[in-house]
């Protein structure tokens, strides 16, 4: 695993590359214009509260690596969409980073509900309460 091999490691950026949009042109979607409406139905965020996100067991020596129990002060997430597998990372690193002070998280363009329960599930799942939380 990475981090286990980056015991220092105090700040940590994920970046979600998004999949092109229907059409596969991301240029032609800054040159034609869309209605609102039709701009989020293309939307790239997904929420789904009854989903079960995969976590690790506490059995078979499933401890977290050092740098995220004890290092890791800010934690960064760019383009989050909220899939079950981004879910599942973010919810991993946020239950285990017991040090940190900062998390950043830019969401994905969508609606505002999505936002919302996104931007909710992620603070709820920041080990540290003290710690500040941006989301956008």
């Amino acid at each position: 695993m990475i981090l286990e091999r980056a015991p220092n490691l105090e700040t940590l950026s994920l970046v979600f590359h998004p999949e092109p949009l229907d059409g596969g042109d991301d240029a032609m979607l800054h040159i034609t214009y869309y209605k609102e409406e039709e701009l989020y139905d293309k939307h790239l965020l997904s929420y789904n509260r009854h989903s079960v996100l995969a976590a690790p067991t506490s059995g078979g020596g499933a401890m977290a690596p050092a740098c995220l129990r004890r290092r890791v002060r800010e934690i960064n997430l760019v383009h989050y969409q909220g899939g079950a597998a981004q879910r599942t990372l973010a919810m991993y690193l946020l239950r285990s980073a017991a040090a940190i002070g900062e998390l950043g998280c830019e969401l994905a363009m969508g609606p505002l509900w999505i936002q919302d329960e996104l931007a909710r599930e992620l603070e709820g799942w920041v080990m540290n309460k003290a710690a500040i939380v941006n989301i956008g």
